[in-house]
């Protein structure tokens, strides 16, 4: 496994100038209010009252994604606005390593390599 931390901004500018290279019609800040699905095509409207159809629809609209919803598409998880990230490139003495990528932390114990771990002050992941 391999993280490699970007920034968000720099990854949607590097996507976004990739597909308006492939003639794909970008739209931000638009409001989809209805999404219906055609054997060939997917009719989209806007807030604006706005009508237009197109063969592919991508919805990049965050975790209370609207164009999801409307899609029929399920969210089992849980999202907030609220979550703040951290993460950092760091080196660990051997003696805080267990043979199986476990990270010894003293005074809290041991983290699992790559598995989410919830404490009081917050989730840590370690790999």
């Amino acid at each position: 496994v391999c993280l490699l931390p970007a920034p968000q901004e720099h990854i949607e500018k590097v996507l976004a100038e990739r597909a308006v290279e492939l003639g794909v019609d970008l739209r931000r800040g638009q409001e989809v209010t209805d999404v219906q699905q055609e054997d060939d095509f997917v009719r989209i409207t806007l807030a604006d009252g706005e009508t237009f159809t197109t063969r592919y629809l991508v919805g990049a609209d965050g975790g209370h994604s609207m164009v999801r919803r409307l899609s029929g598409i399920d969210f089992p998880g849980v999202t907030t606005d609220d979550f703040i990230t951290r993460s950092a490139h760091v080196s660990v003495a051997d003696e805080h390593l267990g043979p199986d990528g476990s990270l010894h932390v003293p005074g809290y114990g041991t983290l699992p390599p790559l598995l989410y771990v919830r404490t009081e002050y917050g989730t840590i992941a370690w790999g």
